[in-house]
């Protein structure tokens, strides 16, 4: 049997990647949030602000299309405008609703290897509850959990 040729790999096209750095720190008397501020599209760059804020019962950052963030983010205030969540369990539970609806309205109907097809949502969402806890919740896609460890990074 013969050995097989030698063959250089194919050439791929240069593609730019986007990353987006976040972190939340839980302190003793509140949170830190820090987020990057650079957005990347496949043709340009610009810096925009990754770390929204609702009063001071709501604090969130991400990464994954911008537009979606935002939304998330308004649909969030939406909901914290009819009431705070009263603990952690329903902070997670919020955004879990909220979330969850972006998935089914911006996500499910394109096919699984449609270009047009938005990057997934990885969020940090940091609550004031109405118990007076704080409440830290991280979302990848449609997986939702609290928090407990000191520091949490979102790349």
């Amino acid at each position: 049997m013969l050995p097989k040729p030698f063959r250089l790999p194919k050439e791929r096209p240069f593609q730019r990647l986007s990353m987006t750095i976040a972190a939340a720190i839980r302190c003793s008397d509140g949170l830190i949030f820090c987020a990057d501020t650079e957005l990347s599209s496949p043709d340009s760059k610009s810096n925009n602000q990754k770390i929204f804020t609702w009063g001071q019962s709501l604090c969130m950052t991400g990464a994954g299309d911008y537009e979606l963030l935002r939304m998330a983010f308004d649909k969030l205030c939406e909901v914290y405008a009819l009431g705070i969540p009263p603990n952690a369990a329903f902070a997670r539970q919020t955004a879990e609703t909220v979330v969850g609806e972006l998935y089914k309205d911006h996500f499910f109907c394109y096919e699984h290897d449609d270009p047009d097809r938005p990057n997934g949502l990885s969020l940090i969402i940091g609550t004031r509850c109405g118990d007076g806890t704080l409440a830290l919740v991280k979302t990848n896609a449609t997986k939702f959990f609290i928090i407990t460890d000191e520091t949490l990074s979102n790349e």
